[in-house]
């Protein structure tokens, strides 16, 4: 039986193979622990259509703690599934939170009485120390007012907790050079379950290099959790390693670095593309990028064939007012650079900011069509629905606006955009938002037809994103029925 059991909680739309990236903070955790001699399990309800039984036969033996991790939204449902489900099978298991959101709310979040201790911050070094301290208590017999106490992890950096009736936050848990860790073990998951074809014939799967992001934009958690803009990565050479590490070990013609910004340092990332040059190592790589890079001739020759760029709007001020610091005109400009390289770009968008209007999201929708028509490789995300992140700017800015939101847990689980009230719009122009989220799925032509291998759904979806272009074209979006069956299809994708 497991000494710590880690449970990844499911999302929204969880699509094995196509949406279901690494469980990577648990791997990580996983990995260090199993390092200085625990036994771990990992428990991904998004691959587990049988995850209750998996962790009640986990169960069997008390582990010493089981971690939940999760961000704001669905996650903190599944989550509290999972952990009710503990509670039950052995009240005496204590209930570890982490991730995003226990990080911004972590008081907010040890309220709730399936929450027994919030790891705030990189959790690494805190689940390994307070795997140590509950060891050396015994507290395979503890509960949650047994042996979480101030003598037993007190002094255990990152975590905040209750004692006699009073949260006590223990000193900030600083972070850990990427160089200190352990390579991955990817014993602990099925890696199958995980290797993604994000165009046909590929099999990918995701590392990440670095950790932080210096940039300020004002809707991104990273500014608010500790350490979110500070940017640290492990050498070029570590880098190219795991790469080829992967690429044979689990026969991979293509790698997702899926870093916050891998391209923060730039003598950094051209490292890392002179090595592999110079190593012959032949993969498909792609990346997020802010759109004001260069060296893209190196990074084509290296093998980054894809980059994600957050565009985000197609209005410049409502660039400026989410703190975006680039323009319309350079999101245009960085599209035809990558045409000419050869790089195919997949840009983000969003949708429902505070302040904004309908006729700037129509611009923004506006400007995915220009940037598809502009380059043939180009793909757009959909219009993903802005939802306030506790503690940025921007939901600073929501609150003080009237923006009602959750005061605990079990509120912030069914949070979201489908529930955010977007008061600057009228019902009308808020239908039309809502809308825009499903059909823009299509709009770039190729992401919904390279998802699937029926050639009839994805003719269909080459005519529906050509219609949708159309619709653009001529600015007419009304008698829109098939927004429902995308809709259903969306719902019953698991």
């Amino acid at each position: 039986m497991p000494d710590v059991i880690l449970v990844y909680p499911r999302t929204l739309w969880d699509i094995r193979n196509v949406t279901t990236r690494l469980p990577l903070a648990a791997l990580y955790i996983g990995t260090v622990l199993q390092e200085h001699g625990y036994s771990v399990q990992v428990i991904d309800q998004r691959v587990d259509s049988d995850w209750a039984e998996t962790l009640r036969e986990a169960l069997h033996e008390r582990p010493l703690w089981v971690g939940i991790s999760a961000m704001t939204g669905r996650q903190i449902h599944w989550g509290l599934e999972a952990a009710r489900l503990v509670r039950d099978a052995d009240e005496s298991v204590p209930i570890v939170w982490g991730g995003v959101h226990p990080t911004i709310l972590p008081e907010q979040t040890l309220a709730h009485l399936l929450v027994d201790v919030v790891a705030v911050g990189e959790g690494e070094m805190t689940a390994l120390e307070l795997s140590e301290a509950l060891r050396e208590r015994g507290t395979r017999e503890a509960g949650r007012d047994k042996n979480l106490t101030p003598t037993v992890i007190g002094a255990i950096a990152g975590l905040v907790w209750e004692h006699e009736g009073r949260v006590i936050r223990n000193a900030p848990r600083y972070y850990t050079p990427m160089d200190e860790w352990p390579l991955l073990d990817y014993r602990l998951v099925d890696v199958e379950s995980y290797i993604l074809s994000e165009v046909p014939g590929e099999r990918s799967l995701q590392i990440t290099t670095s950790r932080g992001c210096p940039f300020h934009c004002g809707y991104c958690y990273l500014t608010v959790v500790p350490d979110g803009r500070r940017y640290r990565a492990e050498k070029p050479e570590r880098t190219v390693d795991r790469i080829e590490r992967l690429q044979r070990e689990f026969n991979l013609n293509a790698i997702h670095i899926i870093d916050d910004e891998f391209f923060t340092r730039r003598d950094r990332a051209r490292r890392v593309c002179e090595l592999l040059l110079d190593r012959g190592i032949e993969v498909t790589l792609r990346t997020n990028c802010r759109i004001d890079y260069e060296d893209l001739q190196l990074f084509r020759k290296a093998g980054f064939r894809h980059l994600y760029l957050g565009a985000e709007s197609g209005s410049d001020r409502v660039l400026k007012f989410i703190q975006k610091d680039i323009t319309r005109e350079q999101i245009v400009h960085v599209n035809q650079k990558l045409k000419v390289v050869g790089i195919a770009p997949k840009f983000s968008f969003m949708g429902g900011f505070p302040t904004e209007t309908v006729h700037e999201v129509r611009d923004t929708i506006r400007l995915m069509a220009r940037l598809v028509r502009d380059n043939p490789h180009a793909y757009t995300t959909p219009v993903q629905l802005y939802s306030p992140y506790p503690g940025t700017d921007l939901y600073d800015y929501c609150v003080e606006q009237g923006m009602s939101v959750p005061q605990d847990l079990e509120g912030w689980a069914e949070s979201g955009w489908e529930h955010i009230d977007y008061s600057w719009l009228s019902s009308e122009e808020e239908a039309f938002l809502q809308k825009a989220a499903y059909f823009t799925f299509f709009l770039d032509g190729k992401t919904v037809p390279e998802s699937t291998s029926s050639w009839p759904l994805r003719l269909a979806a080459r005519f529906y994103g050509w219609l949708v272009r159309a619709r653009i074209s001529l600015d007419f979006f009304r008698a829109m029925p098939e927004v429902r069956l995308i809709k259903w299809a969306l719902a019953n994708s698991k």
